[in-house]
């Protein structure tokens, strides 16, 4: 009820601050059906130092620092929050114990007083690689110091987890399950610099790379990754195929063409055929030459099957070889995995289907040698009808005149007979091979057709998470790299030649050139390419290779490309400090969600009115699910955003009236309610303790007695 009547205060736009009690008279009967009056009907929780300024406080900033409901409003998780950071064993650092709040903590100071030596150190003791990557944009195999004090052996550093987990600097571990984003000083403005300076494929790659810091969204590239380059390995594979095919199916030609072509050999064959008769003419009687001709033809029937037995027998030797060898290329696969197995889980799994494998490789011997037998007995059962054949040939032979000629002119028949079952064997295997070929063709076409659907499939999946910003718009879009394309493609060609010349795919284009791809009409002219490659249209430079430029053809030059736009600015047109804070957004919203956010002076290359309008109210609103750690001179980012916990540092002889009591670097934390003027007294106690911490921010940062003028101010006070 009491946030309904917050709710209603708000619409009539009259005062909203609003602190609702229980009134309790009395215990509850029912804890769970708590009664008006009663001790735990009402929770009004305050997030404020339990002193007078602490819930003064409420006035200036009531929705941050009131909450009414039942449940405690931080529903952080314990290891999503640093609970606190100390400096240990090392004589130049006070080693207290600096405790963080779940919510937005800054950290301030004058010029190197050690702000951004404690947010390193925090990053360093996190995930070292991480943060030095972060500021030198490479992966250290080592841990590197930038500040050298952990050259010392009395140096630790502990980032303590609400959970109780704790990190140390000095351990050497090297992957941390923990995340956290990182954003150094000047990295942001780097970035942008680069990314406006180069080209919008910088733009894209930046976006892809905040995108993939989530888990699940980085899996799923990684798969895509993975099943892009498996489309890439068949596709390759299909092209060898194919023109291996096309390399049998021209011997194939060639050795019909030695044969001779059917139309001669038919001739050849009636003209023999026609000189035989002849010789048999009035040899023999009619009867005995019905019979000859009948046994003959039953001759050129064995024959033609004999022939058929040995092509059926050739294409089954060749069949067992290939198996044979597939047993081989397997078995050799399944040991190589055993012997690199890491750990002894699929060990059975491999030892299960070498065993099988060994059982097919005997069954494949056994069919072997059964098919060895089959051909023998047919071959056998051959022979004895050509022998019985002969038996009664051979008396009627006898009969006929001129008998070694009629043999040696059926012989020659026989062997012209011959030659016509090989070339119809040749064409029967050219046809199945052309069949074959034009299904690899197909295939390596699919499989660019694939690798587009892979490149579709990821933008919809990381669109998703993109969209999950409401004042950036990500857009999401598949691009080609024609230029790129074109240089590789056209090397395999006589650039004199014209044949290529009016494809769009391979029109020149600007370097900096994104024009959107349409599929279809980019698949025709691949497709439309790749048929003057094969039927030959084509002039080649000398020692370039057919097979490869197919496969140049086919190379995926797609890439997924990204888009930011904010109001109808793309961010390569933006201003600097515009784009700085949309990039600062984008590192923080596509980042892994809920873990700590450290960052050092967000405020660079902003104007102040943009610091307060955009920069505080995004702090104020990501604060509420995520734990923030920032090094600011702003005092709009520690006063106008609340700052729950602000930790000063100071470093001895930096700042004229400015000393530590006992060590080089001194840090001291509290809330802004926290407040004390210096006086005689705790002046003794150095300059940070000498002061509440309202008065080290009107102090330190320019403009912050304006800063606190100016909350108030927007309240009416």
């Amino acid at each position: 009820m009491a946030n309904n009547g917050i709710s209603l205060l708000k619409k009539q736009g009259v005062n909203s601050r609003l602190l609702h009690c229980s009134d309790a008279h009395q215990f509850a009967d029912d804890k769970n059906n708590t009664k008006p009056k009663e001790l735990g009907h009402c929770f009004t929780w305050i997030k404020a130092e339990p002193t007078f300024e602490g819930l003064r406080q409420i006035i200036f900033e009531t929705d941050l620092r009131r909450k009414i409901q039942t449940g405690n409003p931080n529903n952080k998780r314990l290891d999503k929050v640093i609970k606190s950071i100390q400096f240990v064993g090392h004589p130049d650092f006070i080693s207290n114990k600096i405790y963080l709040n779940p919510d937005l903590n800054t950290i301030i100071g004058g010029k190197s007083s050690g702000k951004s030596l404690l947010l390193h150190y925090i990053a360093n003791t996190i995930d070292y690689k991480y943060a030095y990557k972060q500021t030198h944009q490479v992966v250290p195999q080592d841990k590197i110091d930038v500040y050298k004090f952990s050259e010392s052996s009395q140096f630790d550093f502990i980032v303590e987890w609400e959970d109780g987990v704790e990190y140390k600097y000095s351990d050497n571990e090297t992957i941390r399950s923990r995340q956290f984003v990182y954003i150094p000083q000047s990295y942001i403005i780097n970035l942008t610099s680069n990314i406006q300076t180069n080209s919008r494929k910088e733009l894209s790659k930046f976006i892809r790379d905040i995108l993939l810091q989530d888990t699940e969204s980085r899996q799923h590239y990684d798969k895509f990754i993975q099943n892009v380059k498996a489309l890439d390995n068949t596709r390759d594979t299909s092209i060898d195929e194919y023109f291996n095919i096309q390399d049998q199916i021209n011997r194939l030609k060639q050795n019909q063409k030695d044969i001779g072509d059917i139309t001669g050999i038919n001739n050849q064959i009636a003209s023999l055929e026609e000189k035989i008769q002849i010789l048999k003419g009035n040899s023999i009687e009619e009867k005995e030459f019905e019979r000859y001709n009948i046994l003959n033809n039953r001759n050129n029937i064995i024959l033609k099957i004999q022939n058929n037995i040995e092509s059926d027998y050739r294409n089954f030797e060749e069949t067992m070889q290939a198996l044979e060898n597939s047993i081989k290329t397997i078995s050799s696969k399944i040991d190589l995995s055993t012997q690199t197995l890491k750990t002894k889980y699929f060990r059975p799994l491999y030892a299960d289907t070498s065993n099988k494998l060994n059982t097919f490789k005997l069954e494949v011997s056994y069919i072997k040698d059964e098919g060895e037998k089959t051909n023998s007995d047919y071959k056998d059962r051959v022979e004895a009808l050509k022998k019985r054949l002969e038996d009664e040939l051979f008396p009627i032979r006898a009969k006929l005149q001129n008998q070694k000629l009629i043999k040696s002119v059926e012989e020659e028949i026989k062997n012209e007979r011959q030659k016509l079952l090989q070339i119809s064997n040749i064409e029967d295997k050219i046809k199945d091979l052309q069949t074959n070929k034009n299904t690899q063709k197909q295939n390596f076409l699919q499989g660019y057709r694939d690798a587009y659907y892979e490149y579709e499939n990821i933008i919809k999946k990381l669109n998703e998470r993109a969209n999950s910003i409401n004042d950036i718009k990500l857009m999401g879009s598949i691009k080609f790299y024609y230029n790129r394309f074109k240089k590789n493609f056209l090397e395999f060609f006589n650039q004199k030649s014209n044949e290529l010349r009016d494809f769009n795919l391979l029109s020149d284009r600007e370097s900096n050139s994104l024009p959107n791809v349409d599929f279809d009409e980019h698949l025709d002219e691949i497709t439309s390419i790749l048929d003057l490659i094969l039927e030959g249209k084509v002039t080649y430079r000398k020692y370039k290779e057919v097979k490869e430029s197919v496969k140049s053809l086919f190379q995926d030059e797609f890439f997924d490309y990204w888009e930011l736009i904010i109001g109808n600015d793309e961010m390569a047109n933006m201003s600097p400090g515009k784009a700085n804070l949309a990039v600062l957004k984008l590192l923080i919203e596509l980042s892994e969600s809920n873990s700590p956010i450290l960052i050092d002076q967000p405020e660079d290359n902003l104007d102040n009115r943009s610091i307060y309008t955009d920069l505080v109210q995004f702090i104020r609103k990501r604060k509420e699910n995520r734990q923030l750690i920032i090094v600011t001179h702003n005092p709009n980012i520690v006063v106008g955003a609340d700052s729950e916990n602000v930790i000063i540092a100071n470093q001895k002889d930096q700042d004229e009236n400015r000393e530590n009591i006992s060590f080089r670097f001194e840090y001291v934390n509290g809330s802004l309610e926290n407040t004390f003027l210096k006086n005689d007294e705790n002046k003794k106690l150095g300059i940070l303790f000498s002061m509440g911490v309202k008065e080290h921010v009107t102090e330190i940062l320019e403009g912050g007695r304006e800063a606190f003028k100016k909350r108030e101010k927007k309240y009416g006070f």
